[in-house]
């Protein structure tokens, strides 16, 4: 039946049946993404695009696991290439104007309301809910648009955890940077333990590509225990280099001040998802501030409207 269904797409697809039961058998016996499958599948000189391979697994999920998969996903795969118009389709208010909130509100510090002032002055008529509500949406997707651009940060780093307010109660916002400052990488945990410096560390060196070759912390005794646990898990280089210094760490210290400033005049969290989707935005803001990434030369001198365009659309 699952091979009779895949013909029938087939047929519409034009792409062999061995090819695409290869592709459907390692999206549903694989955490791959659709996105990993093409990149595989071109290796093997087969060029298949992810739609097509989405399209086949929607019209023939005939095994729970496949169907499980497809639902699970939420579409997030697809989400991933969506164009800029699919993106803000069926909004109300022009692209520009949701972009322009979202960007003052995690650059400046700016109420939401006081951005529906400034709005009403351009004749824009809209309630402070929903600018929060664009925010909860679009950041993320602005994050994962701009990291396509980032360029890799230095290999000693220097990191350390602050604090935000949730609900009346401090959290704990894990960050580092590298010896020229440049963001490396942040992780809000309710908890400060073992286990939470273990994830930030797991999280920078997933983003970056590669693990430090030195990592300075505060006098903290977990977050060593966790460096210690790592190395000798085989998670960090046997030859990473440890240490502490109050001096050193001064640099990263300071780089909390442009994330707290801003969290600060939000007077606090209601619930931990927001948080930590408003702190990636503030965080993105923040690395742009201080040129990680890479974009042509033509932007250097471009408004900052068509920057983002650009790279929104790219």
């Amino acid at each position: 039946m699952m091979i009779q269904a895949l013909r029938e797409v087939i047929k519409r697809m034009h792409y062999p049946l061995e090819v695409m039961l290869t592709c459907v058998r390692w999206y549903a016996a694989y955490p791959l993404s659709l996105r990993h499958i093409e990149e595989m599948m071109q290796e093997r000189g087969v060029f298949v695009d992810h739609a097509t391979i989405h399209r086949a697994l929607v019209q023939m999920a005939d095994t729970d696991r496949i169907r499980w998969r497809v639902e699970r996903s939420g579409g997030q795969e697809m989400s991933k290439l969506t164009s800029v118009d699919e993106l803000f389709e069926g909004r109300h208010f022009d692209r520009e104007m949701i972009i322009l909130c979202v960007r003052w509100y995690l650059r400046f510090k700016l109420s939401l309301r006081d951005l529906v002032e400034m709005m009403a002055e351009r004749g824009l008529s809209l309630s402070h809910t929903t600018i929060m509500r664009w925010v909860q949406r679009y950041a993320p997707e602005f994050v994962k648009r701009w990291n396509r651009f980032g360029r890799p940060t230095g290999r000693s780093w220097r990191v350390d955890e602050t604090y935000v307010k949730l609900r009346g109660r401090w959290v704990y916002l894990y960050r580092a940077v590298d010896r020229a400052g440049q963001t490396v990488d942040f992780r809000l945990s309710i908890r400060r333990d073992v286990a939470a410096a273990k994830a930030f560390c797991k999280k920078a060196i997933k983003s970056q590509g590669r693990p430090p070759q030195t990592i300075t912390l505060d006098g903290y005794a977990a977050s060593h225990r966790a460096m210690r646990e790592m190395k000798a898990d085989g998670a960090l280089p046997g030859d990473t280099t440890l240490r502490s210094s109050k001096y050193l760490n001064n640099l990263i210290e300071q780089d909390h001040r442009n994330i707290k400033s801003r969290v600060a005049v939000m007077l606090g969290f209601k619930r931990f998802k927001n948080a930590a989707v408003t702190i990636a935005g503030i965080e993105l803001m923040h690395r742009i501030r201080k040129g990680q990434f890479n974009l042509p030369a033509r932007f250097k001198e471009a408004a900052a409207p068509a920057v983002w365009n650009a790279v929104l659309s790219a």
